[in-house]
């Protein structure tokens, strides 16, 4: 008996257990200059602040993520090889994706509640 209390017990609470709000899939690519982005970094941030950012790794010009319902301002960062810096005892990386698409972005996108949200980008815009 006491196990089975034990059991039940468990099962209310992980009924209860919040999981968080929902999020969905959004994949695609970006291309910067006709090239698709080798190494970077795209995030979705609420265009109104009320709902989490989300943010994917870029590489070999695709990303996936999870993020909440609603537009979303797009940034988008490129992390280029400048080469092996001798002082840093490191390589070092350059972005060169302009603000214009990162912290000054206007690229906006909609997430939908489905799974299949896809952003392809292909910058710079004209």
């Amino acid at each position: 008996m006491p196990r089975l209390l034990a059991a039940l017990a468990a099962a209310a609470l992980l009924a209860g257990c919040d999981r968080g709000p929902a999020t969905y899939r959004v994949a695609g690519t970006v291309q910067w200059k006709g090239e698709l982005i080798a190494k970077g970094r795209i995030n979705l941030i609420a265009e109104d602040g009320q709902t989490a950012p989300a943010s994917a790794e870029i590489k070999d010009g695709r990303f996936e993520l999870r993020a909440q319902v609603g537009v979303k301002k797009v940034e988008v960062f490129n992390q280029r090889d400048k080469g092996f810096n001798k002082v840093m005892n490191q390589h070092t990386y350059a972005n060169e994706v302009p603000a214009e698409y990162n912290s000054e972005t206007k690229l906006r996108f909609d997430v939908k509640p489905t799974d299949d949200n896809v952003l392809d980008l292909n910058l710079p815009q004209k």
